[in-house]
């Protein structure tokens, strides 16, 4: 989407009008949530009713960022907060907000994670840089939940231009040191190095997520690649079509951003996030379909040591690539394997990143 992009002080002038926008919606759902309920007798309406909590849900955490992003300034403002904490606070808010949505889509929709673990731990406080699959609605949610929640890193993601028109991830991701990528028609060597100055900036607990294949996959998506390039003159267009033809759930993965984090960060470590379970929910009736959810979101994390530069990298990305689609294809919609552990349960063994951050907090305030 090549939505044009407003100056930051009309995003912000428009803000509430957006937020008045979004009541509205919740009041629009919660009447028709209202309906079904009276027809709750049929399975559809009852299945409605699923969806609707799930839509409220989404909306609901998005009014729940932007109203804590606005608390969090008037703090600052009046001097009731700490400046060394600004940072900390957001990420605390993310984190509430995103285990909130978990949570609800878990007792709602049935949603679960079963997944194995990494070959070797994360120490405290290197930076990573995280590659994973773009498939499936909301799965850019999802992986950042598992980054903060799991892997006990502070998100910061590389988005589309037009997202900044959503007010909560306008706010939430700058303050968070993300990037939004430049506008159409910026010189090439600006863009390279905007991105690289980001790359550059990735400190202690930082997690950066990026998605290689630029976009969520969706098999008219796929086709529509494979297209292109049988009519490209890009000498690489003939492989890049044997190797979509061979890997049918996944788009071919793009070098240039991996790249320049780790040209930018020496001895940074890239961890692969796969994923399975819910790239085929592409259409709303996919969706009304799964609804609930009868298997977990399978996920797999992996490693390669000693990183991969120039052109082993991108060598190592279609091998990945692919591996991922043969994984996938056989565990989608499967129970969890004996090597998969829950990730989100009622009795979580595992501290979640929030968790470490409120207890350095008490500590910090007791000292």
């Amino acid at each position: 989407m090549n939505l044009p992009v407003a100056p930051t002080p009309v995003r912000r002038a428009f803000q509430p009008v957006i937020m008045l926008l979004e009541i509205a919606l919740l009041i629009i759902i919660g009447a028709f949530s209202g309906l079904m309920v009276l027809l709750s007798a049929f399975r559809f309406a009852r299945k409605a009713i699923r969806v609707c909590i799930m839509a409220t849900g989404l909306v609901g955490l998005d009014l729940l960022i932007t109203l804590g992003c606005w608390r969090l300034w008037i703090l600052r403002r009046l001097g009731h907060s700490d400046p060394d904490t600004w940072r900390t606070d957001h990420i605390r808010l993310l984190g509430d907000a995103l285990d909130r949505y978990v949570r609800v889509a878990q007792r709602v929709v049935g949603f679960r994670v079963a997944a194995t673990d990494l070959t070797e731990p994360l120490y405290d406080d290197e930076p990573v840089l995280f590659l994973a699959r773009h498939a499936g609605p909301g799965d850019s949610l999802l992986i950042a939940w598992l980054i903060s929640h799991e892997l006990h890193r502070a998100p910061r993601v590389v988005l589309k231009r037009f997202l900044m028109w959503d007010p909560a991830i306008d706010l939430i991701i700058h303050r968070l040191g993300g990037y939004f990528l430049p506008p159409k028609g910026t010189p090439a060597a600006e863009r390279t190095a905007s991105l690289r100055a980001f790359c550059a900036s990735m400190g202690p607990r930082d997690g950066a997520m990026v998605f290689p294949e630029g976009q969520n996959w969706t098999p008219a998506r796929h086709a529509a690649a494979i297209e292109r390039d049988r009519v490209s003159d890009d000498p690489d267009a003939p492989m890049r079509v044997a190797w979509l033809e061979r890997h049918p759930t996944v788009l071919t993965p793009r070098v240039g951003a991996a790249a320049n984090f780790i040209d930018a960060v020496p001895g940074l470590r890239v961890i692969c996030i796969w994923h399975a379970g819910v790239e085929d929910l592409h259409t709303l009736r996919s969706i009304w379909a799964a609804i609930p959810l009868k298997e977990p979101m399978h996920v797999r994390f992996t490693e390669h040591r000693p990183v991969p530069t120039g052109t082993a990298l991108k060598e190592y990305l279609y091998k990945e690539w692919g591996a991922m689609d043969d994984w996938s294809r056989q565990i989608s919609h499967q129970p969890a394997t004996a090597g998969e552990r829950p990730l989100y349960t009622a009795q979580i063994t595992t501290r979640s990143f929030l968790t470490q951050l409120r207890a350095s907090s008490r500590r910090a305030k007791r000292t």
